[in-house]
């Protein structure tokens, strides 16, 4: 029993040396060399408001220059990532600084500032693997300007950085980069032109906060041209009613949950859709605007007036579990319009079954009254690919129907009492549709 008590008294003395040890080791101050962080300091950067774009460039070559890599035989490339510490100070630039070969660590929040605001901040073309955290970057046109040609497994990871002033945009990514996955969490965005370009196959945007510049003037905050998901987000606007201003244009498939589009000045659209749906089979993939749990607060962009916007209709449009402000005045706006662009009575012609899904179920609030079916209603070509209640006036006249959709009346709400029907039942696919009133009976008991 002694002899067990010894034993477990040496490995709990093991362990808290080994703890110890460790911890001593996390807090010393980076150095530089190799194995280690390059510190900037250490190469005639100053941290103390001046010009230290030299200083800079030189910790990263030196950073960059003990990189090593290689793509052994039936697999994919890996490398070294060594990495530039920015002690916390500010750090004023004037050149464009060349990212890659590196990662770049900022203490609490260090500022990098482009003087130039015509130059970007860091900028590449060929980066692979890239990981940005405690970073401040102020000014300058495209903040983080990078990506490569299709690298396959490419990752970015940009983590408790504050982008601010950004002429351009805060993060672009070259329009190449597709096969690569960008994560963005823990972030500030303030008072940038536009605080992403996303091209990536997958990007995730999370646990972060966005604040817009008033000067944005036809174009959104945040355009996504691949695969786009928006999480915990709080967004703050700064309104120009006649600036058609939106948060998020969307060219493939975006994701928002728990986002705020916010309500400062009234709020702005929260997206333009210019994805159309894709018709292939089997289905290759799908474009679509899912938004679960958001809060829409879009009474400000005169010249759109509603939540969602659609230049083209997609694959999937669920809204649910989300509430907002949608007005213009009198009865509001309804939160989907289509663009006039559209030929709604030929748009759909070649749409294969169960290509299209359109979902805006019946939790969402308006703020203003309670007259649902307004805010919700679709154009009625748009009605035979809701999942849910379809509700209408009167039996339909236009749209690709199929045989044994049923449309409710909105006009009655249980049994008849004048006689009108409950709804009706599309006896008939097609356009040249034929529809049969649908009665309700009760019989006492």
């Amino acid at each position: 029993m002694s002899n067990h008590i010894r034993s477990n008294t040496t490995v709990i003395l093991s362990l808290v040396c080994f703890l110890t040890i460790q911890s001593s080791v996390w807090a010393q101050k980076p150095g530089h060399g190799r194995g280690e962080y390059f510190n900037v300091r250490d190469f005639g950067a100053k941290g103390a408001g001046g010009d230290d774009t030299e200083g800079i460039k030189a910790a990263i070559a030196a950073a960059t220059r003990v990189c090593w890599g290689e793509k052994p035989p039936g697999s994919v490339h890996y490398a070294s990532e060594p990495v530039v510490f920015f002690p916390s100070g500010k750090y004023k630039i004037s050149e464009t600084l060349q990212a890659g070969g590196c990662n770049l660590l900022g203490e609490g929040s260090s500022i990098i500032h482009m003087t130039d605001p015509e130059k970007d901040i860091f900028f590449s073309t060929s980066i692979w693997r890239w990981r940005v955290s405690g970073l401040l970057l102020f000014g300058g046109r495209h903040q983080l300007h990078i990506g490569n040609a299709n690298i396959n497994s490419s990752q970015f990871i940009i983590d408790k950085c504050t982008f601010q002033k950004a002429s351009g945009v805060a993060i672009k990514m070259g329009k190449r980069t597709a096969s690569a996955q960008l994560i963005i969490k823990n972030c500030m965005f303030t008072q940038n032109n536009q605080a992403l370009v996303n091209r990536c196959d997958q990007a995730v945007l999370k646990d972060s906060w966005i604040s817009t510049s008033k000067g944005m003037k036809d174009k959104a905050v945040i355009e996504n041209h691949n695969v786009l998901r928006m999480e915990n987000i709080v967004g703050v606007p700064e309104v120009d009613p006649r600036a058609n201003q939106r948060w998020i244009d969307n060219h493939f498939s975006l994701t928002c949950r728990n986002v705020r589009f916010g309500g400062e000045g009234g709020g702005f659209t929260a997206v333009f859709n210019f994805a159309k749906f894709i018709n292939r089979r089997p289905q290759a993939g799908s474009s679509s605007v899912v938004m679960e749990s958001c809060l829409f607060f879009c009474a400000r962009n005169d010249k759109i007036q509603s939540a969602i916007y659609l230049e083209e209709v997609p694959n999937q449009l669920i809204i649910r579990d989300s509430s907002g402000f949608i007005s213009g005045g009198g009865r509001g706006w309804p939160v989907v319009k289509v663009s006039p662009k559209i030929d709604l009575d030929t748009y759909f012609d070649d749409v294969r079954v169960g290509g299209i899904r359109i979902l805006i179920d019946d939790t969402l609030t308006t703020g203003i009254h309670d007259d649902l079916d307004f805010f919700t209603e679709l154009p009625e070509q748009l009605k035979p690919y809701q999942v849910n209640d379809i509700v209408s006036d009167a039996a339909p006249k236009s749209g690709n129907w199929r045989r044994g959709q049923f449309v409710r009346n909105r006009n009655t709400r249980g049994p008849s009492a004048a006689g009108a029907p409950y709804g009706w039942y599309c006896v008939e696919s097609g356009k040249s549709t034929r529809w049969k009133p649908v009665f309700l009976s009760f019989v006492p008991r």
